[in-house]
């Protein structure tokens, strides 16, 4: 009894570039046991190679002469977004590490990095790109489905069986809405939620043309079977517009296209408007942020002031003017005070307790109440 070889899985491909030999050799006898590995000494050569090669996963170095790191990955993401990048610097330049995460690198390491840290990066991109790629699998697979349907649907004479096919046809359109949702749902930058929805729009639907833009051209004839405009609008106003346009390839948009289309349309304007929230709770946060450290130095302004001023005298240390001058208060008749009861008068000699008199004068129109 014969059994089945098991399915082989091939290898994921890693395209090494550096411009100095040893690292690149390296990383390469590094790699070597789990992973196809090509190498090339420059952002030149590494470009030629990537038709042919086909790499899962590009690690390159940013500081390279002729081709920098930054302007090859702008050049590996125009050729396939779904390539996964890793930088590798002994550089760690914040503003470097900005410009390379901005323009779609996937991690970077600094130089010197363990073989556990390397391995640990190439196993993560390579899990976020095959999950790239199986969406954009599915996603045109649901598509081509779509347009099946929509085929077949023409031709069904039985109601139930159309209202089948219908059924199915929807099931279908929300499920490639879905998947499509599912790639710009987490993007809050409205340059990335546009790139991601364009480049899905291009790739499994297979449009010559797709744009998010404020106003649609003037130029663009709606009503043209290979041209569609979809609004972009929720209950706030309008947030822009989606123009396919299939003129180059003179393809018509499916009716069933236009449907979905305009069900995306209300996905994206969820989308645009919380990135647009974002934004603004952003700048908020920031003026905030700055409103404060203001008003921190103010208090440390006025505080440093206040330490070097004079205390205001307590009451306690204050003494009429008639003690200080010698003389009586101006705004008090000498007539007007209460004198203490000598040791020879009556007060005195009975005991009884006397009265203190005020340090302050008192008036006369006061002491006969």
């Amino acid at each position: 009894m014969s059994t089945a070889a098991p399915a082989v899985t091939p290898l994921a491909r890693v395209l090494v570039v550096d411009d100095e030999l040893g690292p690149r050799e390296s990383l390469r006898m590094l790699l070597k046991p789990h992973y196809q590995i090509q190498t090339a000494e420059n952002g030149r050569v590494a470009l030629e190679q990537l038709p042919r090669f086909q790499p899962d996963i590009v690690i390159m170095d940013i500081k390279m002469p002729e081709m920098d790191g930054l302007e090859l990955l702008r050049h590996v993401k125009r050729t396939d977004p779904s390539i996964e990048v890793v930088m590798i610097t002994a550089y760690a330049s914040l503003e470097t590490v900005k410009h390379a995460l901005t323009h779609g690198a996937f991690e970077y390491l600094i130089k010197p990095f363990s073989r556990q840290d390397l391995e640990d990066v190439v196993h993560r991109a390579l899990l976020r790109r095959r999950a790239d790629v199986g969406a954009r699998g599915q996603i045109a697979k649901l598509v081509e489905e779509m347009r099946q349907l929509s085929a077949n649907s023409g031709k069904l004479e039985e109601a139930a069986r159309r209202e089948a096919a219908e059924q199915s046809l929807r099931v279908t359109q929300l499920s490639i809405v879905r998947e499509i949702s599912r790639t710009i749902v987490d993007q809050l930058d409205p340059q990335r939620l546009t790139a991601a929805v364009t480049e899905q729009l291009r790739t499994a639907l297979g449009y010559d043309k797709v744009e998010i833009v404020s106003e649609p051209p003037k130029s663009l004839d709606k009503g043209a079977p290979a041209v569609m405009t979809c609004a972009i609008q929720d209950g706030g106003g309008p947030l822009g517009h989606l123009v396919i346009d299939n003129r180059p390839s003179q393809r018509p948009i499916d009716p069933r296209e236009r449907e979905l289309l305009e069900m995306l349309s209300e996905y994206l304007a969820i989308a645009l408007r919380n990135s647009r929230l974002y934004g603004e709770i952003t700048d908020t946060k920031r003026s905030l942020e700055q409103l404060i450290a203001s008003a921190g130095d103010a208090i440390r302004r006025i505080a440093s002031r206040a330490a070097f001023g004079t205390r205001p005298p307590s009451a306690s240390s204050v003494s009429p003017p008639s003690r200080r001058m010698g003389g009586p208060s101006p705004s008090c008749s000498p007539a007007a005070t209460t004198a203490m009861p000598s040791a020879g008068s009556p007060a005195g000699r009975r005991g009884t307790p006397s009265r203190p008199a005020s340090r302050w004068a008192t008036p006369a129109r006061w002491s006969s109440r």
